[in-house]
């Protein structure tokens, strides 16, 4: 319970159907779906009324250079909102600086992940960070 699947758009769009079909039955043991590099592919909006998701992620290249770059900005804010009006959560991939951090903050997205909260590790220095952290925010 509470674990969330991430998948590619593109993905989904191979076989709207059956990931549908595979999104509806994770939903009864309270996992759910995460859309991964929103943005990047053929997203449509048809898309994302027919399929249950939990967290829309943004794609890098929007989330890097957020803060200086007005269109990458408009982007970012259009799918933290989007994400938003479906009850789902705004999650920014990629994240490399601060500027992005707090332009991102100040968008309303939800979380982020990347190299500048942390880079891939293994499964052990993971749980313990997540025992170290435990009921902190990752946006403070």
């Amino acid at each position: 319970p509470g674990l969330i699947v991430g998948v590619g758009e593109h993905e989904i769009i191979e076989d709207l159907q059956l990931a549908h079909e595979v999104a509806t039955q994770l939903r009864i043991y309270d996992i759910t779906l995460a859309i991964n590099n929103f943005g990047a592919g053929f997203s449509s909006f048809e898309r994302l009324l027919e399929l249950p998701f939990s967290e829309l992620k943004l794609h890098p290249g929007f989330v890097g250079g957020c803060a200086q770059d007005e269109r990458s900005a408009g982007v970012c804010k259009a799918a933290i909102d989007l994400a938003h009006r479906f009850d789902a959560t705004a999650v920014a991939t990629g994240l490399e600086n601060d500027a992005d951090l707090v332009a991102l903050q100040s968008m309303g997205c939800d979380a982020a992940q990347g190299p500048l909260l942390a880079e891939p590790m293994p499964k052990s220095n993971f749980m313990s960070i997540c025992l170290a952290t435990a009921g902190q925010p990752w946006f403070t």
